[in-house]
Protein backbone atom coordinates (compact mmCIF):
# COMPACT_ATOMS: atom_id res chain seq x y z
CA UNK A 1 0.00 0.00 0.00
CA UNK A 2 1.31 3.34 -1.21
CA UNK A 3 1.09 6.27 1.55
CA UNK A 4 0.96 9.68 -0.16
CA UNK A 5 1.54 12.60 2.48
CA UNK A 6 1.18 16.35 1.68
CA UNK A 7 4.18 17.87 3.90
CA UNK A 8 6.05 21.03 4.33
CA UNK A 9 4.51 24.44 3.06
CA UNK A 10 7.32 26.31 2.49
CA UNK A 11 8.82 29.59 1.36
CA UNK A 12 11.85 29.21 -0.90
CA UNK A 13 12.52 32.98 0.05
CA UNK A 14 12.49 32.21 3.75
CA UNK A 15 15.02 29.24 3.19
CA UNK A 16 17.13 31.18 0.91
CA UNK A 17 17.23 34.78 2.05
CA UNK A 18 18.55 36.12 5.68
CA UNK A 19 15.28 38.87 5.68
CA UNK A 20 12.05 37.97 7.53
CA UNK A 21 9.67 36.09 4.23
CA UNK A 22 6.41 34.39 5.73
CA UNK A 23 5.47 30.82 4.27
CA UNK A 24 1.99 32.47 4.37
CA UNK A 25 2.67 35.84 3.04
CA UNK A 26 4.68 34.49 0.42
CA UNK A 27 3.75 33.66 -3.70
CA UNK A 28 6.82 31.22 -3.33
CA UNK A 29 4.98 29.00 -1.02
CA UNK A 30 4.74 25.25 -1.74
CA UNK A 31 2.82 21.93 -0.97
CA UNK A 32 5.60 19.30 -1.28
CA UNK A 33 3.93 15.45 -1.52
CA UNK A 34 6.10 12.67 -0.28
CA UNK A 35 5.08 8.78 -1.26
CA UNK A 36 6.07 5.80 0.35
CA UNK A 37 5.53 2.30 0.14
CA UNK A 38 5.03 0.72 3.27
CA UNK A 39 6.51 -2.55 2.30
CA UNK A 40 9.53 -0.09 0.67
CA UNK A 41 12.98 -0.64 2.43
CA UNK A 42 14.32 2.58 4.58
CA UNK A 43 17.15 3.21 2.02
CA UNK A 44 14.24 3.24 -0.92
CA UNK A 45 11.81 5.62 1.29
CA UNK A 46 14.69 7.70 2.12
CA UNK A 47 16.24 8.00 -1.54
CA UNK A 48 12.78 8.54 -3.03
CA UNK A 49 12.46 11.50 -0.44
CA UNK A 50 16.00 13.26 -1.01
CA UNK A 51 15.06 13.07 -4.68
CA UNK A 52 11.44 15.01 -4.44
CA UNK A 53 13.39 17.23 -1.79
CA UNK A 54 15.97 17.70 -4.26
CA UNK A 55 13.60 18.86 -7.02
CA UNK A 56 11.30 20.97 -4.39
CA UNK A 57 14.91 22.62 -3.85
CA UNK A 58 15.85 23.71 -7.11
CA UNK A 59 14.61 27.07 -7.68
CA UNK A 60 16.29 27.69 -3.75
CA UNK A 61 18.96 30.43 -4.13
CA UNK A 62 17.27 32.33 -6.75
CA UNK A 63 19.43 35.48 -7.36
CA UNK A 64 22.64 34.08 -5.57
CA UNK A 65 25.42 32.84 -7.16
CA UNK A 66 27.75 29.86 -7.13
CA UNK A 67 28.59 28.45 -3.66
CA UNK A 68 26.15 30.81 -2.16
CA UNK A 69 23.44 29.34 -4.37
CA UNK A 70 24.59 25.70 -3.92
CA UNK A 71 24.45 26.04 0.08
CA UNK A 72 21.03 27.52 -0.52
CA UNK A 73 19.47 24.94 -2.04
CA UNK A 74 21.67 22.14 0.28
CA UNK A 75 19.82 23.92 3.29
CA UNK A 76 16.49 23.89 1.72
CA UNK A 77 17.13 20.13 0.53
CA UNK A 78 18.56 19.51 3.83
CA UNK A 79 15.72 21.08 5.74
CA UNK A 80 13.05 19.27 3.43
CA UNK A 81 14.25 15.86 4.05
CA UNK A 82 14.36 16.21 8.05
CA UNK A 83 10.64 17.63 8.30
CA UNK A 84 9.41 14.63 5.78
CA UNK A 85 11.38 11.43 7.54
CA UNK A 86 9.83 13.30 10.89
CA UNK A 87 6.73 13.66 9.81
CA UNK A 88 6.36 9.75 8.49
CA UNK A 89 6.82 8.89 12.33
CA UNK A 90 8.23 5.47 10.54
CA UNK A 91 11.26 4.17 13.46
CA UNK A 92 13.45 2.95 10.67
CA UNK A 93 13.17 5.45 8.50
CA UNK A 94 14.04 7.95 11.57
CA UNK A 95 17.38 5.48 12.82
CA UNK A 96 18.73 5.25 8.97
CA UNK A 97 18.28 9.29 8.64
CA UNK A 98 20.09 9.42 12.22
CA UNK A 99 23.01 7.01 10.65
CA UNK A 100 22.92 8.90 7.43
CA UNK A 101 23.49 12.10 8.74
CA UNK A 102 24.38 12.07 12.43
CA UNK A 103 21.75 14.73 12.85
CA UNK A 104 19.51 13.40 15.41
CA UNK A 105 15.43 14.08 15.34
CA UNK A 106 13.24 14.60 18.10
CA UNK A 107 10.26 12.53 17.75
CA UNK A 108 7.05 14.50 18.31
CA UNK A 109 5.27 13.90 21.87
CA UNK A 110 1.89 13.85 22.04
CA UNK A 111 -0.37 14.50 25.21
CA UNK A 112 -1.96 11.12 27.00
CA UNK A 113 -5.65 11.80 27.65
CA UNK A 114 -5.36 8.82 30.30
Amino acid sequence: MKTTFKALTFALAALTCAGTASAAGSSNAHTISFSYASSDSASEIYGDFQRTASRACRGAGHGLRGLDKRRARTACRDDLLARAVTATRLPRLVAYYERRTGDSITPVQFASLN
